[in-house]
C-alpha cells in the first residue's frame, strides 16, 4: 500500500497543468493506477525471492517511469485516432518487453512476470 501511495505521489493521476495532456486518453488516470500497484506488486514479489521469482530483481523508479511513458504514448496515440478502447494488447507488450522485460533473465521468471501483468 506504502509503495502505490509512493508512485502515484511520483506519478499523479491527474493531468498536469502545463497543457502536455491535452488529447490524452480519458483511461489515464486508471492505467496510472494500474501501473503504480503493478510496479508495487512486482517490487514485494522480488522481496520474497525465491519464492516470487527465482531471484531479486531491480525494478527501480526508472522503471516504473518508463512504463509510464510508454503507456502514455499508447494511450495517446489511441486518443488521437478517436479510439475509445484502451490499447491493453500492445500496453502489456510493452510492459513486457521495454518496461520490465528487459530485466528478467531467467525464463521461468518471465512467465511470472507474464502473469501478474496479464492480471
Amino acid at each position: 500500500r506504502a509503495a502505490v501511495r509512493r508512485s502515484l505521489a511520483a506519478a499523479p493521476l491527474v493531468a498536469p497543468s502545463d497543457g502536455s495532456h491535452l488529447g490524452a486518453h480519458a483511461a489515464r488516470p486508471r492505467v496510472r493506477l494500474l501501473l503504480a500497484w503493478l510496479h508495487a506488486c512486482l517490487n514485494e514479489r522480488c522481496r520474497f525471492a525465491p519464492a516470487g521469482f527465482s531471484k531479486a530483481y531491480d525494478f527501480g523508479d526508472a522503471d516504473e517511469r518508463a512504463a509510464l511513458r510508454l503507456a502514455d504514448t499508447w494511450l495517446n496515440r489511441a486518443a488521437a485516432q478517436g479510439a475509445e478502447s484502451v490499447p491493453w494488447d500492445a500496453l502489456r507488450g510493452v510492459l513486457l518487453s521495454a518496461a520490465y522485460g528487459g530485466r528478467v533473465d531467467i525464463p521461468s521468471d518471465l512467465a511470472e512476470l507474464e502473469g501478474v501483468v496479464a492480471s
